[in-house]
């Protein structure tokens, strides 16, 4: 009988360590999926206030906002060179 008490108290020690891992697995995955949910509004909000097409205009704004630039440092350099 002693053997018996001293084996289940084994494997109770046992499963309380399984049980204690698997309880660390699950808070770490719930933070992970606490993340992505954000991630997923974050997203949802972009596409939201971002809808298609707004990229493309975005990157010819920024293209356009270059060329003026350049043309705007060549007027500068052209004024400085004239005083």
């Amino acid at each position: 009988a002693m053997h018996d008490e001293h084996a289940a108290d084994e494997e109770r020690q046992a499963l309380r360590a399984r049980a204690a891992v698997r309880d660390e697995d699950i808070k770490r995955l719930a933070a992970r999926l606490a993340g992505d949910r954000s991630l997923a509004a974050r997203l949802g909000s972009w596409r939201a206030d971002c809808p298609p097409g707004m990229l493309t205009e975005l990157a010819e704004a920024a293209e356009t906002a270059g060329r003026t630039a350049v043309t705007a440092e060549a007027a500068l350099v052209e004024a400085r060179t004239v005083r």
